[in-house]
């Protein structure tokens, strides 16, 4: 599915990585050709990577759903271990506890490399550059052989939900 949301005809030409002099893999970018990957536990923004996990359905959105699941992933599994799979997902998906173990695996399992198409933008320049002491990578798209960056994706903002307010 993610590849089918990668438009390499609109990569743009260059992209740019605002760094200080002391980020961690600045190193490995300049001596190895490598780039850090920043887990997204560890991201400044404690809302960044934080969806809003809920099971809050209608019983036919539900039923809607796990009938997707069986039809895409299950359908050549035996009768009896479809059932025990699809109530395994239903009781799963109802679970805070399971939904918040979701959570951390996704968190550790990704790492996330943000880049930007501006080589002047001041703000990024003051956050991510250490208030303008820092400097700016330039990555060519069109010199890349492997078109590594050519699968990069734009980043989705969204407003974050109000939070819950308690009665007491």
């Amino acid at each position: 599915m993610l590849s089918s949301m990668i438009d390499e005809e609109h990569c743009p030409r260059k992209f740019y990585k605002y760094r200080s002099m002391g980020s961690i893999g600045n190193n490995e970018l300049f001596e190895k050709n490598e780039i850090y990957f920043s887990n997204p536990a560890e991201m400044n923004d404690p809302f960044e990577c934080r969806p809003v996990l809920t099971a809050d359905t209608s019983p036919q959105a539900m039923t809607a759903y796990l009938k997707y699941l069986e039809r895409k992933h299950l359908s050549g599994t035996p009768c009896e271990e479809r059932r025990k799979l699809l109530r395994d997902a239903a009781r799963r998906i109802s679970s805070p506890e399971e939904r918040e173990d979701l959570h951390n695996w996704t968190v550790n399992k990704y790492g996330f490399y943000c880049l930007s198409e501006l080589p002047d933008h001041p703000l990024m320049w003051a956050h991510y550059a250490d208030m303008h002491r820092g400097f700016c990578v330039e990555f060519d798209t069109e010199a890349d052989e492997e078109r590594y960056f050519a699968r990069a994706l734009p980043v989705q903002c969204e407003r974050c939900p109000e939070p819950a307010r308690s009665r007491l």
